[in-house]
This record gives C-alpha cells, sequence and structure tokens, in this order.
C-alpha cells in the first residue's frame, strides 16, 4: 500500500474516535509548541508572563520554546509539573504525552488545577500513540500539537 494511504487511513481512525483536528503548517513539535504558548497567552485570562513547561518534554522542545519565550517577555519555568507547577503564578503549561522517556501520565487533575486559576494547557503528544491512548482533550487539554 501507498504510504499516502497509510496516513489516511491513519487519520480516519482518529476520526472514528472523535478526535478533533486541525492541520498548520509548523513543521515540527517544537515550533508548534512555541505558538501554542503565544496561543495561550492571547486567548488566555491569566495576567501574568510566565509559562510551565514540563522538564519531560524533548529537550529540542524546550529549546525552541524557550528562544520564542525570550523576545516576548515570557518567563519560562522548568519542572516536574506535579510538584513545580503553581496554576495561579502561570498563564499556560506545556507538558509532554508520553514524556520523552516513554512515561505515560495522567494529566487531568493538572488540567483542572491550571483551568481553575484561569490557565491553559499545552500537550505535545505523539499522534500515533494516541491510537491506543487517552486523549488530551479526554481531559480537557486546551491545544494538542505533535509531529
Amino acid at each position: 500500500m501507498h504510504k499516502n494511504w497509510d496516513f489516511l487511513l491513519f487519520m480516519l481512525e482518529l476520526l472514528q474516535r472523535r478526535m478533533e483536528l486541525a492541520n498548520a503548517s509548523l513543521l515540527d513539535e517544537g515550533t508548534a509548541a512555541a505558538e501554542a504558548m503565544t496561543l495561550m497567552k492571547r486567548v488566555g485570562k491569566s495576567k501574568t508572563l510566565t509559562i510551565f513547561v514540563a522538564n519531560d518534554c524533548h529537550p529540542q522542545t524546550i529549546a525552541v520554546i524557550q528562544t520564542r519565550a525570550e523576545p516576548l517577555g515570557y518567563t519560562v519555568i522548568l519542572g516536574n509539573p506535579r510538584i513545580d507547577l503553581k496554576a495561579d503564578e502561570v498563564f499556560g503549561a506545556i507538558l509532554q504525552y508520553p514524556t520523552t522517556d516513554g512515561r505515560v501520565e495522567d494529566y487531568s487533575a493538572i488540567v483542572e488545577n491550571l483551568h481553575g486559576a484561569g490557565a491553559l494547557m499545552t500537550v505535545c503528544a505523539d499522534p500515533l500513540s494516541l491510537v491506543l491512548l487517552t486523549q488530551p482533550g479526554d481531559w480537557d487539554a486546551d491545544v494538542v500539537v505533535g509531529s
């Protein structure tokens, strides 16, 4: 079977699982995550200029986010979302699913805390993994990016 058919079949599987899809011209996850950061700041309710990024995101994603945040005047806090994330001090959080070392985490309580504080959440996900894993939208993630 031609590789384009494989992609189409994959997209059909995601749609059958009721996953909403949007496409962007961004070529890599790091750039998409940085765009999601600016989106969260523009549409979110929080007045802070601080974003939280999980330290178990892919290193290249963290680097692009930090590079994009600096000229915008955003402060990037890196850490463990279960310990270091203070929802009322950030306009958003960016988490990896599965993590860079392959762990599958349930972020539903973190999303709930963020939303309660007026902050938003972006999940950097492996799209293929979402065929088997709980979709981030099921725990009310605001933005999902991946490549």
